[in-house]
């Protein structure tokens, strides 16, 4: 339904045009003016001479009027020039005529805006050179001069003002003739619409009310004719600004002319308007051919078309095809894709709303007969058959179709027949007809020739997937589907007094979950999908496809199911003459689909080549041979090529092929073999652009050299080479806009891409899926393909470069790079390479790079990359995960630095930096993550913090504690204790603080100083515990307070402060760690933290010792108590914390892990609590031990205590806490 209202004409209508001005009553004599609806004016120059009286004569083709006047002005009544065409003569006496024909009128005024008005008028019949055109109100206000198109637009005028216009013609010649005048035009003061309502019997238009307006006036014409329409009611006069329409016709047009009437006139306006326009509803869609398909729909009356709109499932607008009857052939589709049909009603008044979208997908010529969509008072529905239903269907088939219900409903779904052919559901060779309930979500796969139960979809859409294979045959089905309310759903059926979910079922009285579920049966039974849950469920050379409740095995490309298995195609051996000779037979042996082979026959023992192939050859995918690669000459090895100086194209080709060949057996390469053939292809790459062919073998050249051993390959020192030959290649390989290079060996994967800028707007990526191969080890071609997108669905690893990254690059070129292990990286390292305890535990490595970039960093998006890892390690938790790449500084070694996020599964990771270079995936034996460790480190360290500062505001402010004799271990307390205070804030923060940052690496400066500073006043205290313990009376006589303050700062805060300093004036990046912590660079923990923190721990143990055994051995007085002994307990203890003790946990971590997880566990979680907690034990010990420190704060405890109800356990906290300070010492 739909109605039309707009506004046509604001204000007086009329135009002259000029013939005859031979006498001197002319065109310029003559004006005519103030044209409203009962009238218009003409007047005369006073100054022209005339003969006798003036006479006009005015019809509008019917009666002729004559007025005969002698005054140079006169007005003419009882005519409405606004609604009629007038034809006006005028002459005198002496028989001229002058003419003016109101025939043209001005066809529009509009308000353009507040203070704006718009003229348009209907061309002069003669050739103009231009128009000018004036507004004025008494004098001037505007004017547009010179215009050759017949419009003009005045400003600045003011709202209820009266206003003149002139226009005038210039006509090669005759110059500033007056074409019109139009007065009475006032500025916004007719009606303006502002709303509509219309029901299905009657119209209500609103309208804007006219300041001054007096009443209003509503007519009704016919459109066009402006024919005054009878039987319409609510047209008339009327105060208010509205009037309801009603006996309006469906679909046909009017003008509904409103005016408001005041002192000055009427000013009208002009709508358009319409009785309610229905729309059709599509009936049915029926297949005709491959690409037609029959759309019919409900017909209705007064309309003069129907109009079909075809739209792409994503909404894109195809086509649209229109009809005079309710029935229309949509042709040029295509067959299995889905398509929208919506169809519009055209009245002469204007278009109705579109019907509701049905979506249908165009089936196949073999499945075109299977669809119908009907309407009767049920509403939609329809029927789904196989094809020639009821007789067999066909072989080889695949047909889907799909029925969409509107918002409000959902889709039941009846089976009355079906008889497909017998399967094994695990099996991809059998007949199946899959329905999926939702646009994803499947919700069963059949077979045989049980007849499904009845169900209703749980959304709005059901999809029937048929697919049929090479053999066997059966009758099909027939399915009887219709749209019901959401509201309206029948209440599943019960199970004695339970009642099933979906995919459940009723098993003597009970709801249990159908096989391929599982869960609660009677609220939810969620699909198992046997693909995740089991390993290998499908055995070797098969992908595993889940279903719902099922599954499907699919053997991989290059295999064929044979005896319940997937087996290998093989091409066959063949003999094949040497193309160099004429007398030789090379043999080439049974290869498998997908494969290289090299010959047989090899060069023979006397020539330069001695022990290299023929030639190498690959077999396709299908088990065909593809041609062969030959070596050119057994007498040409790889130096002949170091030097060799190519003319030509081919000859480039040949050197490339040569060295590919070279290389078959390069796992049997020394390092002075790897230096020849690195330098020979460098030279054979040396151009400036490189053929495919070329590019080809070179990069294969390079992935063979790969298998050469770690250490052959590292002594040669061509690591770094061969990289930078790949990047060669990437550079010169000769690829188009839009085109690609790919090379694939067993080892190496190369592509290069330069897209086209408008295909590649979300960047570009190389993706890599993982096949399950009985026994083959290295890359396939099928498993690697680029994508401008998204990754292909079952790609288990990618690299995506972001669109900032190509606009960054003189020709839009990437090159991309996958490594099957980490061969070149360990080979090329000093460190990495000899780590026993990292190891690259992704599928692959992943390099990419943009060609001839001008900067590789700070990418507005992330590179996004994401790994499968390998099957060795994605069960285990028992390794630290982090993404990194490769940095080539500093002799190699993986880092995370750019590492935006990561998130890490036990399966994949998933990556994004900010740059570009060589990615994967670092696994760590040597770090396990132990659950809650850093729970306890946080609480630890916080309580630390609240205890410290505890414990040096009681010094503070307890004078007795640091005084006379107490001094000295006073301040070596306090310096300890400000020490460990700094140390646990920076911890907390590292915790909180971005990692990879330059905040990182500064929180891991303060850390280290931290630390070595804790460290170093835990050795002073020692020592100096042991020198006041031990030889008490030297350490009185001998050493002053002010040697022990001098010497404890330089070794407690400098000593520290200069190593920290010197290691930051080395290199800030000593800071900087791959595994995302605060911390320094793996390789420098151990010197300048490990190995410092273990000499003064182990100083300190000795110091300890020998301090406790002189405690030990004493001779004690006659007499001792029992308190004397607890007392040196109570001492040994406060020293052990003191000086550090429980550091030595540490230590123990690493050493114990090699032998029993379980024990480093153990002592990593000891060591934690103790050391998080070590600033809680000194609080402990010397505020809370002390007597009169401890009565410091047992008042307050106490006033704590007594402000809660007095119960028994209060009492016995009371009395517990009161003996403890009673007990102190």
């Amino acid at each position: 339904m739909r109605f039309s209202v707009t506004a046509v004409t604001l204000g007086a209508i009329l135009l002259t045009c000029v013939r005859q001005v031979t006498s001197a009553v002319n065109e310029s004599s003559v004006r005519i003016y103030g044209v409203t609806a009962d009238g218009f004016s003409v007047e005369f120059d006073p100054a022209v001479a005339i003969v006798g009286n003036y006479t006009i004569r005015y019809s509008t083709g019917g009666a002729v009027n004559n007025i005969s006047w002698p005054d140079a002005s006169v007005r003419i009544t009882g005519v409405n020039p606004i609604q009629n065409d007038y034809l006006v003569s005028i002459s005198d006496d002496g028989g001229v005529t002058f003419t003016r024909d109101f025939s043209t009128k001005i066809w529009n005024v509009g308000e353009t805006s507040e203070n704006s008005l718009a003229f348009s008028w209907d061309p002069w019949p003669d050739t103009v050179a231009f128009y000018s055109a004036s507004i004025q109100e008494n004098v001037l206000v505007n004017s547009t001069f010179d215009v050759v198109s017949p419009n003009a637009t005045f400003n600045g005028l003011s709202p209820g003002v009266i206003y003149t216009v002139l226009v005038t013609f210039n006509d090669f010649g005759v110059t500033d003739t007056l074409l019109f005048e139009i007065t009475q035009i006032t500025r916004s003061s007719a009606p303006q619409a502002s709303f509509v309502s219309q029901t299905s019997t009657e119209l209500t238009v609103n309208w804007t009310t006219v300041a001054g307006a007096d009443s209003y006036t509503t007519q009704l014409l016919a459109f066009p004719s402006r024919v005054v329409v009878s039987g319409i009611g609510g047209v008339g006069g009327t105060n208010a600004n509205n009037v309801t329409l009603t006996n309006l016709i469906d679909g046909v047009p009017y003008i509904l002319e409103v005016c408001s009437v005041n002192n000055a006139g009427l000013s009208c306006l002009d709508f358009i308007v319409s009785g309610v326009m229905p729309m059709a509803a599509i009936l049915d869609i029926t297949e005709v051919s491959s690409n037609t398909v029959q759309v019919s729909f409900t017909s209705a009356p007064a309309s003069t078309m129907y109009n079909v709109i075809v739209t792409s499932e994503s909404g894109t607008f195809l086509q649209n095809v229109t009809s005079v009857t309710a029935s229309v052939l949509v042709t040029n589709l295509t067959p299995g894709t889905y398509y929208y049909f919506t169809v519009e009603v055209i009245y002469p008044a204007g278009t109705s709303e579109a019907s509701s979208p049905i979506l249908h997908m165009k089936a196949d010529g073999a499945c075109s007969s299977g669809l119908t969509i009907t309407q009767d008072n049920s509403g939609m529905n329809g029927t789904i058959t196989s094809p020639n239903y009821p007789g067999n269907y066909s072989n080889n088939l695949t047909c889907t179709w799909t029925i969409q219900a509107p918002t409000d409903k959902v889709i039941e779904v009846r089976f009355v027949d079906f008889e497909l052919e017998t399967c094994f559901p695990f099996l991809a060779y059998y007949d199946f007809l899959n329905v999926f309930d939702g646009e994803i979500q499947e919700y069963f796969m059949l077979c045989g020739d049980n007849v499904p139960p009845t169900f209703v979809s749980t959304f709005g859409q059901v999809r029937f997937q048929f697919e049929t294979d090479w053999i066997g045959t059966a009758r099909g089905f027939r399915i009887e589907w219709k749209f019901v309310d959401i509201t309206n759903i029948d209440v599943e059926p019960t199970c004695g007094t339970q009642n099933c979910s979906l995919h459940a079922s009723c098993v003597n009285g009970t709801c249990e979950c159908d096989p391929g579920f599982t869960g609660n049966a009677t609220s939810s039974c969620d699909d198992v999908n046997e693909c995740l849950d089991t390993v290998s469920i499908c055995g070797s050379n098969a992908l595993c496809t889940n279903a719902i409740g099922s599954f499907r095995c699919i053997c991989i490309a290059g295999t064929t199911l044979a005896s319940g298995s997937c087996m290998p195609i093989f091409c066959p051996e063949e003999l094949l003459w040497y193309q160099n000779t004429s007398n030789i037979l090379v043999m080439f042996p049974q290869t498998k689909a997908g494969r290289s082979s090299e010959s047989l026959n090899v060069c023979p023992p006397n020539t330069a080549n001695a022990g290299v192939p023929y030639g190498n050859r690959a077999c396709s995918l299908d088990g065909t041979w593809l041609a062969p690669k030959w070596l050119t000459s057994c007498e040409r090895n790889a130096q002949s090529y170091i030097n060799q100086t190519f003319n030509s194209t081919m000859e480039r080709q040949e050197a490339a092929n040569d060295l590919e060949l070279f290389t078959l057996q390069a796992q049997n390469f020394t390092a002075d073999n790897v230096t020849t053939t690195v330098q020979a292809l460098e030279n054979v790459i040396n151009a400036e652009t490189l053929d495919q062919n070329t590019s080809s073998s070179a990069v294969a050249t390079v992935g063979n050299l790969l298998t050469v051993s770690r250490d052959e390959l590292e002594q040669s020192g061509q690591a770094t080479n061969l990289f930078q030959i790949l990047d060669s290649v990437g550079e010169r390989v000769e690829v188009n806009a839009g085109e690609e290079f790919q090379e694939v060996s067993s080892t190496l994967a190369v592509a290069v891409v330069q897209p086209d800028p408008t295909s590649a707007e979300q960047g570009i990526g190389y993706s890599f899926r993982s096949l399950p191969f009985a026994d083959d080890v290295g890359f396939r071609s099928d498993q690697f393909n680029t994508f401008t997108r998204s990754p292909r669905e079952d790609a288990s690893s990618f690299i995506q470069l972001p669109r900032d990254a190509l606009m960054r690059s003189q020709d839009n070129r990437a090159s991309f790079y996958a490594f099957f292990d980490d061969t070149f990286f360990r080979a090329s390292s000093t460190s990495y390479g000899n780590s026993s305890n990292e190891f690259i535990g992704s599928e692959l490595i992943f390099s990419a790079t943009v060609v001839n970039a001008t900067k590789m960093i700070n990418f507005e998006d992330p590179v996004v990359m994401r790994f499968a890892f390998t099957s060795n390690v994605s069960e285990s938790n028992n390794f630290q995960k982090m993404c990194v790449f490769w940095n080539e500084t500093g002799g190699g070694f993986w880092s995370s630095e750019g590492l935006v996020r990561q998130t890490i599964t036990s399966n994949t990771a998933e990556c994004q930096f900010n740059h570009l270079t060589n990615f994967a995936t670092l696994f760590s034996t040597g770090s396990v993550d132990i659950p809650g460790l850093d729970l306890v480190s946080i609480i630890g360290s916080s309580v630390s913090i609240f205890c410290l500062v505890g414990l040096l505001i009681t010094f503070a402010f307890v004078k007795k504690l640091r005084v006379g004799a107490k001094f000295r271990s006073a301040f070596l307390l306090i310096n300890l204790s400000f020490a460990l205070l700094f140390l646990n804030i920076t911890l907390i923060i590292s915790e909180n603080i971005e990692k990879m940052s330059e905040g990182c690496k500064v929180i891991a400066v303060f850390i280290h100083f931290s630390l070595l500073a804790s460290l170093s006043w835990m050795m002073v205290e020692g020592a100096v515990i042991y020198v006041t313990v031990v030889h008490g009376l030297y350490a009185r006589a001998n050493i002053t307070n002010r040697q022990v303050v001098t010497s404890s700062m330089l070794w407690g805060w400098l000593m520290p402060a200069v190593v920290v300093s010197i290691v930051v004036g080395v290199d800030i990046n000593n800071y900087s760690r791959n595994d995302a912590e605060c911390w320094l660079r793996k390789d420098l923990v151990n010197f300048l933290s490990t190995i410092p923190a273990a000499i003064i721990l182990a100083i300190n143990l000795i110091l300890y010792l020998a301090t406790l055994t002189f405690l030990i051995r004493r001779r004690r007085p006659t007499g001792a108590k029992k308190s004397d002994v607890r007392k040196n307990v109570i001492l040994s203890v406060t020293l052990f914390v003191t000086i550090g003790g429980s550091w030595l946990f540490g230590l123990a971590i690493p050493s114990t892990e090699t032998y029993s997880k379980n024990a480093s566990i153990v002592f990593a979680y000891i060591f934690t609590i103790l050391n998080a907690f070590q600033g809680f034990f000194l609080f402990l010990l010397y505020v809370v031990r002390q007597y009169f420190t401890a009565n410091l704060f047992i008042p307050f405890i106490k006033k704590v205590i007594t402000s809660f109800p007095d119960t028994q356990s209060s009492k016995v906290l009371s009395t517990t806490q009161n003996d403890s300070a009673k007990g102190a010492i």
